[in-house]
């Protein structure tokens, strides 16, 4: 029998709310998948893998639920596992990077469990392509790499003649608790969150074009930001200001930006990645929760002067995860509107720390390495703005994928925002060097 979970609209992780996640045949496009391909270089009982994938699945809830609406309310149904197999690909006259790229164009149905496709190609004897497919309603990219592991660890567990306990905790009820909590809160301090946002614009940055292009004309860069040594000793700046290592990131951001924003008052979307427990951190979900900032920037402020006030902003909004964009948007019409149809209206910005991603795995006495990482393939660009999206590699750089609307910026346009950026984040590098 299926259970239920009720995931009434405040307590929905970003990921798991809206009709795309309820309507068959909606939601389902490969540019919403999560994807990672690993090469296996060793021997691999490939019949005792496909039984660990079946385990996988069977383990995890959240890999057999779908969201469907009931009255006002969303539901999470947990459908019961009905068994899962690898689907066995040749691989004869193909790369293991066209494999890669084909499994990634394959979408994962949301209203058909499992919401999850693996892949299997022999590439000789001993070298195997293994293809982990999630859907993003439903997980995150550290999901995937947990998958990978879990996969793993209970390909392990068969071959040593036993099973995986059982996880000691499943999504939906983790997700249950996370909601009374946040509902456990004043009233007065959700309307006061709402109400932050009070005479808020679209930001009008700097646009170099005005040309008419089809909604897709998208652009994309990939740059670093910081190296190693850099990212370390921006943490330790912000350390010293009582502050978080995405804070320091967006203080810069935010005073180059707002050199191309006329009035300063900077609103852009992120993300949070909120994994607070360790039960958390283990478990395979939708743990990006969609928010949005605003921070004002006043004339002549330096990274100092600004710090205290970003930093508050962060921590506000990372509270108030569960009040949605678009309850924001909601309560200022006049702000929705504007940044869905202006130029220069919308701007991005999210930033995301490493979690092993490029770690070998071990699948008995084979061991992994990874081909194709979830952010390597192209993704959505909002049809008007730019998205600058940060992540700490395993290597410990940061390093940005921007995109942005061809239409209306040049990759130029684009470049002095992230110099900008970029230079404003001298001043508390430079503590290390006097240091």
């Amino acid at each position: 029998m299926a259970r239920h979970h009720d995931l009434a609209r405040r307590g929905v992780p970003g990921s798991l709310r809206g009709p795309a996640a309820a309507e068959p045949g909606r939601g389902t496009a490969a540019s919403l998948t999560l994807n990672v391909v690993v090469r296996i270089s060793g021997p691999l009982d490939t019949g005792l893998l496909d039984g660990a994938y079946d385990d996988l699945i069977a383990r995890n809830d959240v890999l057999r639920s779908t969201v469907e609406p009931d009255g006002t309310r969303w539901v999470q149904r947990v459908h019961p596992h009905r068994g899962a197999a690898l689907e066995q690909v040749d691989a004869a006259g193909r790369t293991p990077a066209e494999l890669a790229a084909a499994w990634a164009a394959v979408p994962v149905p949301t209203d058909q469990p499992p919401l999850a496709r693996g892949f299997l190609a022999a590439l000789g004897p001993e070298e195997h392509l293994l293809g982990l497919a999630l859907h993003h309603l439903h997980t995150d990219p550290r999901s995937l790499t947990l998958a990978v592991r879990e996969l793993a660890a209970a390909y392990e567990a068969r071959l040593s003649g036993s099973r995986l306990p059982a996880p000691a905790e499943q999504f939906g009820p983790y997700t249950a608790l996370r909601l009374a909590a946040a509902n456990a809160r004043p009233a007065e301090e959700r309307r006061a969150w709402l109400e932050s946002f009070a005479g808020a614009r679209a930001m009008g940055y700097t646009c170099d074009r005005d040309i008419a292009a089809a909604p897709s004309a998208a652009g994309v860069l990939q740059r670093r930001v910081l190296d190693a040594d850099a990212a370390n000793a921006l943490e330790h700046a912000a350390l010293r200001r009582r502050s978080t290592f995405f804070a320091a990131l967006l203080t810069g951001f935010s005073l180059g930006l707002a050199e191309h924003v006329a009035h300063r008052d900077l609103v852009m979307p992120t993300i949070f990645e909120q994994r607070d427990t360790p039960r958390a951190r283990a478990m395979i979900g939708p743990f990006l929760h969609p928010s949005l900032l605003r921070v004002r920037v006043p004339v002549g402020s330096t990274f100092d002067s600004l710090s205290p006030h970003v930093r508050d902003v962060v921590l506000a909004a990372y509270r108030h995860t569960t009040v949605t964009p678009a309850e924001v948007y909601a309560h200022h019409p006049g702000l929705a509107e504007a940044l869905g149809t202006e130029r220069g209206a919308a701007c991005i910005f999210q930033y995301l720390p490493a979690h092993g991603r490029t770690r070998p795995v071990s699948f008995g006495p084979a061991t992994t390495g990874v081909v194709q990482e979830p952010d390597q393939r192209p993704g959505p660009t909002p049809a008007t703005g730019m998205m600058f999206r940060l992540r700490r590699t395993d290597t410990g750089d940061v390093v940005a994928r921007i995109s942005y609307d061809t239409r209306h910026q040049s990759e130029d346009a684009v470049l002095a925002v992230f110099d900008d950026f970029r230079a404003r984040l001298d001043a508390p590098l430079a503590e290390r060097r006097a240091g």
